[in-house]
């Protein structure tokens, strides 16, 4: 396992976002630790496809949590920007994928007054290069 980023919870606790490969063995997951005030694990879960995934980033809302990275559980095995919420139990509210033809990813997101703001990147299938992804969504994970 690794852990991409921890931060402290509104009750005292923390919750760290990474990457397991303790579930399917072969390939990677969205890993997700919650923790209380004196470091006891209050629960742990693991997210994603069948595929590899990863969380880099995670932000409370008013009713759980909203972690972001990346998914290649997709249909040519390029990565999608992989965004997904859970409730203060560690149970999916929803999850969303976003991207284009080539890879995508999350590197972060924040939340702002009516959603949340995803920073990453997003590969060039003409150039090969990569750009800088900004994608705004509302509480529910739909794009603006």
């Amino acid at each position: 396992e690794s852990a991409n980023q921890i931060i402290a919870t509104r009750d005292g606790g923390y919750i760290l976002v990474g990457t397991t490969d303790s579930h399917y063995r072969t390939q990677e997951n969205v890993f997700v630790v919650k923790l209380s005030a004196d470091g006891t694990r209050e629960w742990q879960s693991f997210y994603g496809s069948r595929e590899k995934d990863e969380g880099f980033s995670i932000v409370e809302s008013r009713d759980g949590y909203v972690i972001a990275g990346y998914t290649k559980g997709t249909k040519n095995y390029d990565s999608d920007v992989y965004l997904f919420k859970i409730d203060r139990n560690g149970s999916v509210i929803w999850e969303k994928r976003y991207g284009s033809s080539k890879d995508d990813r999350a590197n972060a997101i924040i939340k702002v007054e009516d959603g949340f703001v995803v920073a990453g990147y997003s590969s060039s299938s003409e150039t090969h290069s990569k750009d800088v992804y900004l994608l705004k969504i509302d509480e529910n994970g739909n794009k603006e």
